[in-house]
Order: structure tokens, then C-alpha cells, then sequence
């Protein structure tokens, strides 16, 4: 479906569909109609409901509480005496990050040892994870090494939540290794 137009909003957000429609004759609203299509559904968008809410010209759809049902091609139809015409948009839903652990620990080692810490997170789009020495950003390196690694599913119980695991290890440990270590994982849904 190469040129439809794509719109992504975050889950449990409120998204608008907005079509201009110059047409002469002007299109009256009672002849636009909206529809739904997913890989699961496909029906006619019922005229205002909770979920669905439409401007008076109905140029304009706006869907609330949007969950991953909610992925799909949007269309709407328009036609008035001299014919008929139709557009679509694709909407994409993105889920939140989370992490599966957000309890800090300690742990000591003496110099020379190796140390690795993990940490988990899931989300749609997957999540990136960086690591941090006490604010500061840590890249990868022979001695300090992040490794990631992805899994399809999530450990929330969310469909099409994927996955990500990354290990920081810091081998030949030195007094400089000491400090507060953190890490963060972000997708497209924190972004405004």
C-alpha cells in the first residue's frame, strides 16, 4: 500500500483523522462516509459514539482511549453529483516503555573482577536502552560492554509487545568503576 499517509499516536491517547475535501459541488456530510479496516475487522464507523466522534462537516474523525485494536486503515468516501472519491490513512499505536525491574541494588566486587548488570525492558516500537555512570552516558567499549538482545514478546501480558534485554559488562574492574549505574529505555511513545 505504497503512498497511503500514516499517523501514529500512543495507546490510551485521543487521535484526530482530518481529510479536506474541496469539491464543487460542496460534498453535503450526509453523503461521507467513514470505514475501519484491520487484519482482524472491517466495518462502517458508527456515527458519534464514545469511541468515535465526528465534526459536524464530517471532514473529521476523532478517536479516543486508542488501543492496539485500533491499528489500521481508516477511509472515508465522499461523493456528490458529479462523482465519487476516497482517501485512506494508516493509523499506527505505540505502547508505552516499561521496565520489568525499577528496584536499585548494590553490589561489590574487588578490582580485577568482571560485573555484569542487565536490564529489561518492552514496548511497541521496541525500546533502546542506554546505560549511565552516575549521569553520565556510557558507550560501549572493549572494557565496558553493552550487549543487546531482542525477543518477539514482551513480559507484559500486551500483544505485540517486543522486547529487549541489555547487559552492560565491565570486565577487569578499577577503582574508577565505582559509582551509581542506571539505565533508560525509550521508544517513539515517550516522544511528543
Amino acid at each position: 500500500r505504497n503512498g497511503i499517509a500514516t499517523l501514529a499516536q500512543t495507546r490510551n491517547g485521543t487521535v484526530t483523522i482530518y481529510f479536506d475535501i474541496a469539491a464543487q459541488p460542496p460534498v453535503d456530510p450526509s453523503d461521507i462516509q467513514w470505514y475501519f479496516q484491520s487484519s482482524v475487522e472491517n466495518f462502517t464507523i458508527p456515527n458519534n459514539t464514545k469511541k468515535y466522534m465526528f465534526s459536524a462537516d464530517q471532514h473529521s474523525l476523532t478517536i479516543s482511549d486508542v488501543q492496539l485494536s485500533d491499528v489500521g486503515i481508516y477511509r472515508i468516501e465522499a461523493e456528490n453529483i458529479v462523482g465519487s472519491n476516497r482517501a485512506e490513512i494508516v493509523l499506527f499505536v505505540y505502547v508505552e516503555v516499561a521496565l520489568q525491574s525499577t528496584t536499585g541494588y548494590t553490589i561489590e566486587r574487588v578490582t580485577r573482577q568482571n560485573v555484569s548488570l542487565n536490564c529489561t525492558a518492552d514496548g511497541i516500537n521496541r525500546p533502546v536502552i542506554t546505560w549511565r555512570k552516575d549521569g553520565q552516558l556510557i558507550l560501549s567499549t572493549a572494557r565496558l560492554n553493552i550487549l543487546s538482545v531482542n525477543d518477539m514478546q514482551g513480559f507484559r501480558s500486551i500483544s505485540e509487545v517486543q522486547q529487549i534485554t541489555s547487559s552492560l559488562t565491565i570486565t577487569d574492574l578499577r577503582e574508577r568503576d565505582s559509582g551509581s549505574y542506571s539505565c533508560r529505555a525509550d521508544n517513539e511513545a515517550e516522544i511528543p
